[in-house]
């Protein structure tokens, strides 16, 4: 795997970014965030899983770990302005709401392009993929988008004459799917390019479990230790702690790691590899499980009669890595273990630290900045944080505050917003190898502008910006950047 080259960057997804009647997409405003991150001394956009996860939806929920999310299509690319205007867009109104006007604008991007698609090689290169998601997708559609769980027998148990015969009668729809996705992909291929051109790096994120109801699952449940008449099945989640009783349940299958042995962890290498196609960091979502993961009998009605396991880390990441030039980078939040510390530094992954958990007491040193080694990548939060703005204006303890105060050497009686100035300016001068600010941070909005709260399913993954930000910005940026060798 290649290093990381010192420098800084930006979170923030695509649908954060402006656009006149939906959330971000595959637009010209990806090009102009671009050329704004370039001119502010930024060298890497850091986004969210791609992934097909529905409009709107949570991109840790995926229904493939290979497809992009096909509402991410930038149709004005394909249709004028007046035939746009006709499907009546509405920001105001919920997402849901807007998607079946979405599905019926790319239904029509379909009818008028498909046929002059040059589609043969694509469709050759991601079949290993390509085929199981789209026919995946296809019986979900006709069956009111139940988990394949659910399918018809015959089809949730792939019988060959059974699936012939859905290729058959639904050809035109399998179609579909096909080419949208082949459209989102040279679509994100000429942002990358263009990122490319511009000295960017795009970041990306690989979680560890997938989900469930995935084409994924589906296609291949050898790969996971499911329920079945003879077995109980095995789910992730994590044991009760001060915060939960019951523990959570999250729900994803647990990998069967002695039958992926069998083909040396293909479905795992084939992840990294398609997630190598489309960015050039790979953040690896709850890398904790390589060393240690939790699992649950898949029947329970709670996550305390689960138990720990050792994890597939050594073999799994050799596998990985393997196959690999891009940098990984792992999510290490949490129970970061002693297993996790030796295979971040075998296989020479940096991790993260965030300086929001700093300051809270005598287990907080490892995220104060001075203690961020050329093996970490320094964040004030993440996605799943609250705004830094936020966390220090609900921070309900002026001791607290002080102590981030004091330790920042800035007055006492400064305000949060130079709070915020401080801690940025802190991380640059760190030893990490890269530093992350969220575009939340950049712009010093508060609470109301944070993009998950995990553990809740209502209002996540909406924030958005309505305008590119300032250029007046970029000056301050850049001379960071210079100053702190960051360029």
């Amino acid at each position: 795997m290649e290093n990381i080259n010192r420098n800084s960057g930006v979170l923030l997804h695509i649908t954060s970014l402006p656009n006149e009647y939906r959330l971000g997409c595959f637009s010209s405003e990806c090009h102009r965030f671009i050329d704004w991150l370039y001119d502010s001394g930024f060298r890497t956009w850091q986004i969210l899983p791609l992934v097909d996860c529905g409009y709107g939806g949570c991109p840790y929920n995926a229904h493939s770990s290979f497809a992009i999310n096909p509402y991410l299509i930038d149709i004005s690319e394909f249709l004028s302005a007046e035939e746009i205007a006709s499907f009546g867009f509405d920001k105001s109104q919920p997402v849901y709401s807007e998607q079946d006007k979405l599905d019926k604008a790319l239904d029509l991007i379909y009818d008028k392009f498909s046929a002059s698609s040059p589609r043969t090689e694509f469709d050759k290169k991601n079949s290993y993929w390509l085929d199981d998601y789209a026919l995946y997708k296809v019986i979900k559609s006709k069956h009111n988008h139940v988990s394949w769980q659910e399918f018809p027998v015959k089809l949730r148990d792939r019988n060959k004459v059974a699936l012939t015969e859905f290729r058959d009668k639904y050809a035109r729809e399998i179609d579909k799917v096909k080419f949208l996705q082949f459209v989102a992909s040279n679509q994100w291929e000429n942002i990358h390019n263009y990122a490319k051109s511009r000295g960017i790096k795009i970041f990306g994120d690989v979680p560890y479990y997938v989900c469930m109801d995935s084409a994924d699952v589906w296609s291949n449940p050898k790969n996971w230790k499911l329920a079945t008449s003879t077995t109980k099945g095995e789910i992730a989640g994590i044991p009760p702690d001060c915060f939960n009783a019951d523990g959570q349940l999250w729900g994803n299958p647990i990998y069967d790691f002695k039958s992926m042995a069998l083909d040396k962890y293909k479905y795992m290498t084939s992840r990294f590899t398609r997630a190598e196609e489309l960015v050039d960091y790979i953040r690896i979502d709850h890398f904790v499980a390589f060393g240690n993961y939790y699992s649950i009998p898949a029947n329970s009605k709670t996550a305390k009669n689960g138990k720990w396991v050792k994890g597939e880390g050594d073999k799994l990441l050799s596998a990985i890595t393997s196959k690999l030039k891009a940098p990984i980078i792992a999510e290490d939040l949490g129970m970061i273990t002693p297993e996790v510390v030796k295979l971040r530094e075998k296989f020479n992954i940096p991790g993260l630290k965030l300086l929001q958990y700093a300051f809270h007491g005598d287990c907080d040193d490892m995220y104060k900045p001075h203690h961020w080694g050329k093996d970490s990548v320094g964040y004030l939060g993440t996605h799943d944080n609250d705004t830094y703005k936020g966390m220090l204006d609900n921070i309900g303890s002026w001791e607290h505050l002080n102590r981030i105060k004091k330790y920042l050497r800035m007055p006492l009686e400064w305000g949060n917003d130079a709070v915020i100035d401080q801690s940025i300016i802190a991380m640059y001068q760190s030893n990490a190898c890269m530093i992350i600010i969220t575009m939340q941070d950049i712009l010093k909005l508060g609470s109301d502008c944070r993009m998950n709260i995990p553990g809740t399913t209502e209002n996540n993954w909406l924030w958005q910006m309505n305008e590119m930000p300032s250029r007046e910005i970029c000056s301050y940026y850049a001379d960071l950047a210079y100053t702190y060798g960051r360029l």
